[in-house]
């Protein structure tokens, strides 16, 4: 038996028959895949900034869906008060307090109606409202509605949530509403109705 055999099994070696026990430290001398400190480090960053450029890009999205929901519910609350209106045959009003963003509908006597309010969210600020091109500023200002349904041109703008001052009107007559790029626009928009 001249010739060395040799099988390697577990901790153990044969070699010619003979058996010797490895040290412990020589068992364990198989390459581990692991991943070092650094390209952990230089992966969480990675990571970090791909979030962070994820979240700026969805942040204004939310934002115009927001502002977008407030124009909706104050769009209804319009519409419900035209058509309780026309119903009842009789006046109302919306009531607005631009302090605390609420829009608040109500009797002429200042009773409120059963169509309930809308309020502006937090994080949301009501700036400016106005009706057929006057400034309306103060605790409580009233869009006032007829019999037949019908109101004044009004327009009011709300901030918030990194979205620009957004004007919003709605039409008197026909109760169509409409967002404005800009103060100018609803200016056109007026000179126009008054001429």
């Amino acid at each position: 038996m001249g010739r060395l055999e040799r099988k390697a099994t577990g901790h153990r070696l044969q070699a010619s028959g003979m058996q010797r026990k490895l040290k412990p430290e020589a068992r364990n001398l198989k390459p581990h895949p692991a991943f070092t400190l650094l390209e952990i480090i230089v992966t969480i960053t990675i990571l970090g900034l791909v979030v962070s450029l994820v979240a700026v890009n969805y942040r204004q999205p939310i934002a115009n869906a927001r502002l977008q929901q407030i124009f909706e519910q104050i769009d209804s609350l319009d519409r419900r008060v035209r058509l309780w209106c026309k119903t009842n045959n009789s006046r109302a009003q919306i009531k607005i307090d631009l302090d605390r963003g609420v829009f608040a509908a109500e009797k002429e006597d200042g009773e409120k109606l059963p169509v309930s309010e809308t309020r502006i969210p937090e994080g949301f600020t009501l700036i400016e409202l106005r009706i057929m091109g006057k400034n309306r500023f103060g605790r409580d200002t009233k869009i006032p509605y007829t019999t037949d349904g019908t109101a004044p041109l009004w327009a009011y703008s709300i901030t918030g949530g990194s979205v620009t001052e957004t004007w919003r009107m709605l039409i008197g007559a026909t109760g169509q509403s409409k967002t404005l790029k800009s103060e100018d626009e609803l200016l056109r928009i007026e000179r126009m109705i008054e001429e």
